[in-house]
């Protein structure tokens, strides 16, 4: 370091050292005096221990699905600044605190950040329920023990529907910083297929079915599909009773073993008509029936599997419109797209992980994290309070939706 009182070109001159080589050294040595003296923001009104208890605070709410903005932090560090008589600088007439406040907090607590929250519908916060997620985990164990299921991922599958759209979702692009508006072209409208997606815990794929809204049959529609895949047609492109019982029947003789096979499935009202459980009885299949409203933590499909096919069909889309500027992407088209996310997403390692990561193989109760039934927990707690009140809950469209869902579930069982 240069002697105190020196410039820097005399001290550069004096001991023949590059002014450049100089400059470094003092601004490294500078930047690290920095670092072990800054001061993140003023000195807080809180102590560390008050602010670890509003950040706690601020984690639960989220935990449970009711984040705080910015805005609402600010008003809650001042209530409680008021409500514990702390001595503060807030703003006493909009009874909030400051932006400058805020910021210091944040840089305060680096584990914080700015998110931008994924919406939760209130039948899912409502349905990934404990109590509800135990009991499924108690009858997989009682197949898994009768059949003895232990070491045979194969006997174990998961099937489900997504839908496949005409308009795709443009992805990220480079374009120029600042510019106001950038572009991606995409089709303007068209109707959305269904593909029906299913596989076992070994990680081996059923061919899809892809339902088209369509009345006449015609083969152009199949163009380019997976191999095997089996198209049928619907009036409105979405799976009913009659397709998904074809679909069982087309399961027989794609199955990897002779031996029974537990099928995991959404409540879906397609899925749990009496000639599919009559079929199933009768060819050994044993249907296991989620809990309703929790198929985003506990199916394999959804976990790991289509997110991955939606993503990368969405680019299979954008690279067909830049290579064929002007045309629009039809349902003749879908299918050879289709399989460009299909080979993509639908990977032996994606749907191991994702029977993995939901507990079903190997009948691992861990696997659901505990913050996923926080959620449930405050509105269980809302329903407790709501009768302690002494008046009969109120009847809704979500209310409405689960109790069919729970009594398909529990249909599903009695047939095991």
């Amino acid at each position: 370091m240069r002697e105190k009182g020196l410039k820097l070109r005399l001290t550069a001159r004096m001991y023949r050292i590059p002014k450049s080589t100089l400059e470094r050294h003092v601004k490294k040595e500078a930047e690290t005096m920095n670092a072990t003296t800054l001061k993140l923001g003023p000195t807080s009104c809180f102590s560390s221990v008050q602010e670890e208890e509003l950040k706690k605070h601020m984690l639960e709410l989220e935990s449970r699905g009711f984040g705080l903005t910015p805005m609402e932090i600010r008003t809650l560090a001042y209530d409680y600044a008021e409500a514990n008589n702390i001595e503060h600088k807030f703003n006493k007439q909009k009874r909030v605190a400051g932006y400058s406040w805020l910021e210091a907090f944040m840089r305060r607590n680096p584990s914080l950040s700015l998110r931008k929250p994924e919406p939760l519908s209130l039948a899912r916060s409502m349905g990934m329920n404990k109590v509800r997620v135990q009991n499924f985990q108690s009858q997989l164990q009682d197949i898994f023990v009768r059949e003895n299921f232990f070491d045979c991922p194969k006997a174990i599958y998961n099937v489900d529907e997504t839908g496949i759209s005409q308009v795709h979702k443009p992805p990220k692009i480079i374009g120029a910083k600042g510019k106001k508006n950038i572009y991606s072209t995409s089709s303007e409208k068209g109707t959305t297929v269904t593909a029906v997606v299913c596989g076992n815990a070994a990680g081996d794929f059923i061919p899809p079915f892809l339902i088209f809204k369509w009345k006449r049959s015609n083969p152009l529609l199949a163009t380019g599909a997976p191999s095997g895949t089996v198209v049928e047609l619907s009036e409105n492109g979405w799976i009913d009773k009659a397709i998904f019982l074809r679909w069982l029947q087309f399961l027989i003789p794609c199955r990897r073993q002779a031996r029974n096979l537990c099928d995991v499935l959404d409540g879906h009202a397609s899925h749990l008509t009496i000639e599919v459980l009559k079929y199933a009885n009768e060819n050994k299949i044993m249907l296991l029936c989620l809990p309703p409203h929790s198929t985003h933590w506990m199916q394999p499909l959804d976990k790991t599997v289509f997110k991955s096919i939606k993503c990368s069909y969405d680019k299979a889309c954008a690279k067909f419109m830049r290579d064929n500027p002007g045309k629009p992407i039809t349902r003749y088209d879908i299918s050879r797209l289709f399989i460009i996310a299909y080979h993509s997403g639908a990977t032996m390692g994606n749907l191991v992980n994702g029977f993995k990561y939901t507990g079903i193989f190997s009948l691992d109760a861990k696997a659901i994290p505990d913050h996923a039934y926080a959620p449930a927990e405050t509105t269980e707690q809302a329903k407790t309070i709501h009768l302690q009140e002494g008046a009969p809950p109120k009847s809704s469209e979500n209310d409405d939706s689960v109790a069919p869902a729970e009594t398909t579930g529990q249909v599903a069982s009695n047939v095991l």
